[in-house]
């Protein structure tokens, strides 16, 4: 794989392992020989010299959080300044990467479709069967929905659906 993609510091490291299993399709999406074949214009281009336009486009569809995204992104909206055609791929690519970062992001809100009650309390017991408090004893809350945002599991705080008592 390039240096240009993304490694260890990202959540799918690109740079150990076979990178080609690691995504669907990954053999069309990622530099090397499938992506050449159907780019016949990079036919014979060394992935690492690939233009920018080309390294942002891969990376905008396979590593759009990456840091290597936002430099190739502003290395190609400098650049395109006085290109239209090339422009309009950047904008293209930015719309992209917009829509799937905005679709990924409404998966992690929050949908209830009946009462929620917010409770707080220390875990007494923690099991496959649910969880027991020390503030509600002999009751045992079965989990629903868990968030698994950082900010949710260092909180600690989970959406228990209302006990039936």
């Amino acid at each position: 794989m390039p240096s240009w993609m993304p490694g260890d510091d990202y959540m799918t490291n690109f740079r150990k392992g076979d990178p080609y299993v690691k995504l669907d399709e990954g053999y069309a999406r990622l530099p090397g020989a499938g992506y050449e074949a159907l780019h016949p214009e990079l036919e014979g281009v060394d992935p690492e010299d690939y233009p920018d336009i080309v390294k942002m486009r891969i990376l905008g569809d396979v590593a759009p959080y990456s840091r290597e995204y936002q430099k190739y992104a502003g290395r190609v909206r400098h650049s395109s300044a006085y290109d239209s055609d090339t422009r309009a791929e950047y904008e293209r690519i930015q719309e992209q990467v917009r829509q799937t970062k905005e679709s990924t992001l409404t998966v992690a809100q929050k949908h209830f479709n009946a009462p929620v009650d917010t409770i707080e309390g220390t875990v007494k017991k923690a099991s496959l069967a649910g969880i027991e408090l020390e503030e509600y004893p002999g009751r045992t809350f079965h989990l629903s929905s868990v968030g698994s945002s950082m900010a949710d599991l260092v909180g600690g705080t989970w959406c228990l659906p209302r006990a039936h008592t």
